[in-house]
């Protein structure tokens, strides 16, 4: 489920970029900017907020798993404070004026992390059994 709205998401900041992209009136794609925006938010919010938040406290061993969420904490408020810096600029029309163009960055940024969980992430729909075999992992 994880990947999957990391994919629909990398959708959303596509259809975003090329709204961004075609030379039409900002008054048109105006409301097509806005709900791609609300879908990416809506989607965030759903899947891969509260997914993200419980695979750092579900996937490491006992050992390491209170390191390993603060470890994600961290790397959680770090990406906030350089996005939030980053923002501003790319839409400002005096400074990077990238305006909805801006769904392009997130796109590379969406297709890099599909890439790096699709072939990190550890499968938890396993049985108790195989529970060990996720501490092993170290994932």
């Amino acid at each position: 489920m994880y990947i999957g709205a990391l994919g629909l998401q990398a959708v959303w900041m596509l259809t975003l970029g090329i709204m961004g992209s075609v030379p039409v009136s900002e008054e048109t794609t105006a409301i097509g900017i806005a709900v791609m925006l609300l879908l990416a938010n809506f989607t965030f919010k759903i899947a891969l907020g509260p997914i993200g938040f419980t695979i750092v406290g579900e996937v490491p061993s006992g050992r390491v798993r209170a390191q390993t969420i603060v470890l994600g904490r961290i790397c959680y408020v770090a990406g906030g404070l350089a996005v939030d810096q980053l923002i501003p600029r790319m839409i400002n029309p005096t400074a990077w004026n990238l305006k909805a163009k801006t769904g392009y960055f997130f796109l590379g940024c969406d297709v890099l992390l599909f890439v790096y969980q699709y072939f990190r992430l550890a499968e938890t729909r396993v049985s108790e059994k195989d529970s060990a075999k996720i501490s092993e992992s170290g994932s």
